[in-house]
């Protein structure tokens, strides 16, 4: 997991915004838009993540943009808004927060079947911090949480090669936005 990820510092850096619980800058909030354009538009270099596969970071961004249909879900458009502009977040070894927004009454996590999500255990911080020497990108860190997010690589593989067979075969056609 993330600890053993982050050994032997007290965390590590990742190109994912997790925003089950997350602070930010004023500086990096003036990136954030709730427009963003459509996926033509956007190179997929934008979702550059080290340690992450092809069809992850494919899959990620069809799952970003996929809000521009929906002014509302701003966590997907900050998501993109730190890809877009390289930016760096930290995620500690040791999770600080449970989420608590699970059930028939929340906006959008009304499944309470997600158990792995809503009962995360927490850790204190140990102190004093460790920090790593470099700000540099933990490959790691990128993958787990790609595995736990976007799941298995295999089933983007098969979506993506679908979608470049009826590119090939069918005259026109254009695949979903």
């Amino acid at each position: 997991g993330f600890r053993e990820a982050c050994l032997p510092h007290s965390y590590a850096f990742t190109r994912y915004a997790d925003l089950w619980g997350w602070g930010t800058w004023a500086r990096a909030w003036k990136h954030f838009r709730y427009e963003v354009p459509p996926p033509e538009e956007v190179p997929i270099k934008d979702f550059m993540m080290e340690g992450v596969d092809r069809y992850r970071r494919l899959a990620q961004r069809d799952r970003v943009l996929s809000t521009r249909k929906s002014g509302s879900m701003w966590g997907y458009q900050w998501q993109y808004a730190v890809l877009r502009n390289r930016g760096i977040c930290v995620a500690p070894a040791f999770n600080q927060i449970s989420n608590v927004g699970f059930g028939a009454d929340a906006t959008h996590t009304t499944e309470a079947g997600n158990v792995r999500a809503a009962n995360a255990p927490t850790a204190l911080m140990p102190f004093t911090l460790s920090h790593p020497q470099e700000i540099i990108v933990s490959p790691k860190i990128n993958r787990i949480y790609a595995d736990n997010v976007l799941g298995t690589t295999g089933r983007y593989r098969k979506r993506y090669l679908k979608r470049w067979i009826r590119t090939l075969l069918i005259p026109g056609y254009q695949p979903k936005k």
